[in-house]
C-alpha cells in the first residue's frame, strides 16, 4: 500500500471542518456506474453531487493512536463514534443502516445511511482487498445501493467504489489509503429505502482463530477426573467448526481411542489414571481451514498437596481424624475449646488441594463433644463419629452428617448411662 509521506513542519490541519462529499466517483472495474442522479461524486453537476452526508475530508480527521487490539479487523458496531455518522443503530451484533434515499429524490429528501470506519495498518503488506460479512436477509443486492468511500490523503478526499460483489472489494491500487501514522478510513454509505446489517470489516487475509481450553480441577490425586471445556474458543471473522483433542500432552491429537471418541466435542471429561504432569491440548480449526492450539497443565499427584500450618485458638484444639475426596480436598475432625457452645466442641474443617482453608463447622452441646472418626461418601457426603455427654454427665455416641459444602444433614446420638 502507498503511504502519504509527513505533513510538511508548520501545516495545519484544521480538525472541525465539515465539508460534503469530496470524493473521486468511481465504480469497480466492469462493473457499470449507477445513474448519476443517483451516484456521489465530484463529476455531476453541482445540483446533484449533494447527498446530505457530513462528511469530513480524510486530511481533517484527527490524529489518534491506535488503540485497536486487532488492527484489521473491525466489528460492524465498532465504528468511529467520534466522527460523523447518519441513520446507524446497534441491531443484536450487527450495525443497522437505515437509509432514506429513494431513486428519483432530491435536496433535502436524500437521506443516506453511514459512517466512519478506522484502522490501523501501519506496516501491513497484506491482501489490499477488504472483506465484508452481512447479516442473513439484510445484505445489499444492488450496486446502486451501497458505497464505499478509502481515504485518499493526496487528494484529501473520499475515493468511491461500489459493485456487484458486496463481501469482497479491491482497495484501488495506487492510493494513498494509509496515513503516515498508519491509519486508513473507510465510508459505508447505504441508499435506498431498505436496511442492511453489516457484522464485520476486515482488510486482507482470514484471521486465524483462537483456542481457549480451560480445565477443572487443574491439581488432586489420581485417579484425577477433569473437565475440559474448549467454549471460550472464537473465531472473529467465522465460526469454529472443528475440535480436536490431545489429553495426554503427547503433540498427537485424535489418537485412536478416547482422543478419536471426543473429536469434534467442545467439551470433555478425561480421569488421569497414573501421577505425574499433564499438557493436555485443543486444536480447533475455523471455516476457512485456519487453525490455533491452546494447552493447559494437569498435575495429578498421588497425595493432596497441602503445606504445613497450623490451626486454633486460645485454648486446646486437636485433630483426630482426617479424609480425602476423589478431588484432593482434605477434610479434619477432631474438638475445640476455643470456639463453639460448650466445654468441647466436635470441629471440622476442609483443606483445598492447594493447602487452603475452604471452611470450619464446631457442633456441640452445653457439654463435652468430640468428633473420633471422619469419612467421604462420594459424591459429596461427610460422616463424622464421636461422643457427647448429656446432662446426667454420662457420655453417649454422637453421629453426624455433612455435606462436603458444610452444610448440616442430619445428628443422631445414640447410649444409655
Amino acid at each position: 500500500m502507498r503511504r502519504l509521506a509527513a505533513y510538511p513542519t508548520g501545516f495545519a490541519i484544521p480538525v472541525a471542518i465539515l465539508v460534503a462529499l469530496l470524493a473521486v466517483a468511481c465504480s469497480v472495474s466492469g462493473n457499470p456506474a449507477p445513474p448519476a442522479a443517483d451516484r456521489p461524486g465530484p463529476s455531476q453537476p453541482a445540483s446533484t453531487q449533494e447527498t446530505g452526508a457530513a462528511l469530513i475530508s480524510p486530511g481533517h480527521i484527527p490524529r489518534s493512536a491506535s488503540n485497536l487490539s486487532i488492527e484489521r479487523f473491525r466489528p460492524g458496531l465498532e465504528f468511529q463514534a467520534s466522527l460523523p455518522a447518519r441513520n446507524v443503530t446497534a441491531a443484536d451484533e450487527s450495525l443497522a443502516f437505515t437509509p432514506d434515499w429513494a431513486s428519483g429524490d432530491t435536496g433535502s429528501n436524500r437521506d443516506p445511511a453511514w459512517c466512519i470506519y478506522r484502522f490501523n495498518l501501519d506496516g501491513y503488506t497484506g491482501e489490499d482487498v477488504l472483506h465484508l460479512d452481512w447479516a442473513t436477509g439484510y445484505t445489499p443486492q444492488s450496486s446502486a445501493a451501497w458505497y464505499i468511500g478509502f481515504s485518499d490523503f493526496t487528494a484529501n478526499a473520499w475515493h468511491w467504489v461500489t459493485g456487484d460483489d458486496v463481501t469482497a472489494v479491491a482497495i484501488p491500487p495506487g492510493l494513498d489509503f494509509v496515513r503516515d501514522d498508519g491509519s486508513a478510513y473507510i465510508v459505508m454509505m447505504m441508499l435506498g429505502t431498505d436496511e442492511y446489517r453489516l457484522h464485520w470489516l476486515r482488510v486482507g487475509p482470514n484471521l486465524e482463530p483462537t483456542a481457549g481450553l480451560t480445565a477443572s480441577p487443574s491439581t488432586g490425586p489420581v485417579p484425577l477426573e477433569v473437565s475440559l471445556n474448549g467454549d471460550q474458543s472464537l473465531d472473529l471473522d467465522g465460526s469454529v467448526v472443528g475440535y480436536e483433542w490431545d489429553l495426554d500432552g503427547d503433540g498427537i491429537f485424535n489418537e485412536p481411542g478416547v482422543e478419536n471418541d471426543h473429536q469434534g466435542l467442545v467439551a470433555v471429561d478425561h480421569t488421569y489414571l497414573e501421577t505425574g504432569t499433564y499438557n493436555p491440548a485443543l486444536r480447533v480449526t475455523d471455516d476457512s481451514g485456519a487453525q490455533a492450539v491452546s494447552t493447559t497443565i494437569i498435575d495429578a499427584s498421588s497425595t493432596a498437596q497441602l503445606t504445613a500450618g497450623s490451626w486454633g485458638g486460645v485454648l486446646d484444639d486437636s485433630i483426630s481424624s482426617a479424609a480425602l475426596d476423589s478431588s484432593g480436598n482434605l477434610y479434619f475432625a477432631g474438638s475445640t475449646t476455643s470456639f463453639g457452645a460448650g466445654q468441647a466442641d466436635v470441629l471440622i474443617m476442609k483443606y483445598s488441594p492447594a493447602g487452603e482453608l475452604v471452611w470450619t463447622r464446631s457442633w456441640g452441646s452445653v457439654g463435652e463433644d468430640r468428633a473420633l472418626s471422619l469419612a467421604v461418601q462420594e459424591p459429596g457426603i461427610l460422616h463424622i463419629a464421636g461422643l457427647t455427654t448429656i446432662p446426667d454427665g454420662g457420655a453417649v455416641a454422637l453421629v453426624l452428617q455433612y455435606t462436603t459444602d458444610g452444610e448440616l444433614l442430619d445428628s443422631k446420638v445414640w447410649g444409655s448411662c
